[in-house]
C-alpha cells in the first residue's frame, strides 16, 4: 500500500515538474527539483597536496594548489606522430560555408528558434 502512494506522489511530481518545464518556468521547474532531491550542497570541496594525504585549509593555499593542477593538466607535453596526419581523408572546401548568412536565411533560423515548442 505504501509503496503505491509513494509511486502515486512520484508521477505527480513528475507531472508538475513536465508542465513547469512547458511552460518554461523555470522558479516552479526548481522549486520541484529542490523537493525531490532536496537542496543543493553548497559545501566546499576539500583540497589535498599533490600527494593526496595533506589537507589545505587556507584560502591562499587552496588557490596555489588549483593552480598547480590547472597549469600541469593544461601544460602536458604529448608525444604525437605526425605521420597519422597522412592517414586522415581529406574532403574538398566548402567556401560557401565561410561567406556570413544572408538576411533570409537569418531570418529562418530566427523563426525556427521562435517555434521549437
Amino acid at each position: 500500500m505504501q509503496q503505491c502512494q509513494e509511486k502515486t506522489q512520484a508521477n505527480e511530481r513528475a507531472e508538475l515538474l513536465q508542465l513547469a518545464a512547458d511552460h518554461h518556468d523555470m522558479k516552479a521547474f526548481c522549486d520541484g527539483l529542490k523537493a525531490v532531491y532536496g537542496p543543493r550542497d553548497t559545501g566546499s570541496i576539500l583540497v589535498r597536496l599533490k600527494d593526496g594525504k595533506t589537507l589545505i585549509t587556507d584560502h591562499a593555499g587552496i588557490l596555489s594548489r588549483w593552480a598547480d593542477h590547472f597549469h600541469s593538466v593544461l601544460n602536458q607535453t604529448i608525444a604525437f606522430d605526425p605521420s597519422v596526419l597522412s592517414e586522415l581523408p581529406t574532403w574538398d572546401t566548402k567556401y560557401e560555408l565561410m561567406l556570413p548568412p544572408d538576411k533570409n536565411e537569418v531570418q529562418r533560423a530566427i523563426n525556427l528558434v521562435k517555434h521549437e515548442d
